[in-house]
């Protein structure tokens, strides 16, 4: 027994050592390929503060961490940080490191990154860095390309901003956790991934459609990198309390054009998940919110869209019965009736029909109609539109 404890120790103690000295033998051989590759394949500024190599945080992989990693945009944006990391951390195959051949990197991790992404008006973007083959060729490097057989990738408390001055449109994510894995390394595969974040925000034509709001996707998506084509079957689609579920696919046509066939639909039917959209109404009391009644919100979305085209899409919500009052407001709002269309048969600008064949509500003891028909946004816009009743703001 006393030699089969020695072993075991002696066992443990050549580990420790082994985890505490690979890492130092080989980062100088890792920092130095690793500039050789940020210059042999990136057209931008690279910068980082630390370099870390353990064998501990990925056991049993060898994992390189970045520490302060920044990336800037290639010409035109030169003021602008693509990608700034907290920590950026890349797990590698140890025997591919010790044999000195190809590296294999089996995964990515992003711990606080921002990313700032920008199409300009004439379409460049600022994420276009990577070196074309031919620029590659010409450094004239002899070594080993990194393989990348990813198996998984994750980020962490990340911000997420996009900018398209292009297509007019703005997107803003806060707080963002993702994770995504599978047999990345293939062309075709299944990815799941997970994802959650805090703050969501949509500007579209100056147009806010999602402000502030509470957002996570899971969804196991069939992956075809040959096609560009990305499709999944009931991916859950979170935003506050409303629960969408999606089927579809979206693929990559070129790079400014895409092609979709999305078909959604809310997984619960209460007034009080669509209710939580509304910003003013979705707060930290929402909880307490006394509500009641049915409502639904489903619809498609088909065909391209570029920045000359949009696709066709038709979006209905139906609220029935609704009614609604914070515990300490001595008036509720009740009685509320929406029948509500968005569509566009043909994804062209002039095509966008928004329709409220009848909206109702009651104020306390004030009911208050409404109804619009809205067409040809673009040309000769056609308008009809009722709004009814009688708002006594003291009584509220």
């Amino acid at each position: 027994m006393k030699k089969v404890l020695k072993g075991l120790g002696t066992t443990v103690l050549a580990l420790i050592l082994a985890a505490v000295a690979i890492p130092y033998f080989f980062k100088d051989k890792l920092v130095a390929r690793l500039k050789t590759e940020l210059n042999n394949n990136l057209k931008a500024r690279v910068d980082f503060k630390d370099v870390d190599v353990s064998i501990i945080r990925h056991f049993p992989r060898l994992t390189v961490g970045l520490e302060q990693l920044s990336i800037s945009s290639s010409e035109g944006f030169a003021n602008d940080t693509l990608l700034q990391v907290h920590r950026f951390d890349a797990a590698l195959n140890l025997m591919s490191v010790l044999k000195g051949d190809a590296v294999q990197v089996h995964g990515i991790y992003l711990h606080r990154p921002v990313i700032q992404a920008v199409v300009a008006p004439d379409g460049r973007a600022n994420w276009d860095i990577v070196k074309s083959s031919t620029e590659a060729a010409d450094t004239g490097t002899t070594q080993e390309p990194l393989l990348l057989q990813l198996e998984q990738y994750a980020i962490t408390d990340g911000v997420i901003r996009y900018t398209d001055a292009q297509s007019h449109m703005a997107l803003t994510v806060k707080d963002l956790n993702h994770t995504g894995s599978g047999d990345l390394g293939t062309d075709v595969f299944t990815l799941a991934t997970t994802t959650a974040a805090q703050s969501v925000a949509f500007n579209y034509g100056g147009v806010d459609y999602i402000a502030d709001a509470a957002a996570g996707i899971d969804a196991q998506i069939a992956v075809d990198m040959g096609k560009a084509r990305y499709s999944f079957n009931k991916a859950t689609i979170k935003l506050n309390n409303l629960e969408v579920a999606t089927d579809g696919f979206v693929q990559l046509d070129n790079d400014s054009t895409y092609s979709m066939d999305l078909k959604f639909g809310a997984t619960q039917q209460q007034f009080k998940d669509l209710l939580s959209l509304v910003p003013a109404l979705y707060t930290k009391d929402f909880a307490s919110l006394k509500t009641s009644g049915a409502a639904s919100f489903n619809g498609w979305v088909k065909g391209i869209y570029s920045t000359t085209q949009l696709p066709a899409y038709d979006v209905a919500v139906q609220v029935q019965n609704g009614f609604f009052q914070y515990p300490d407001l001595p008036q509720a709002v009740k009685n509320v009736q929406v029948d509500a269309r968005f569509a566009n048969a043909t994804g062209a600008a002039d095509a966008a029909v928004v329709e409220v064949k009848h909206a109702h509500l009651e104020m306390g003891n004030q009911p208050v109609d409404f109804k619009l028909l809205f067409r040809n946004p673009e040309t000769v816009q056609y308008i009809d539109a009722v709004l009814k009743g009688n708002l006594n703001l003291a009584a509220l």
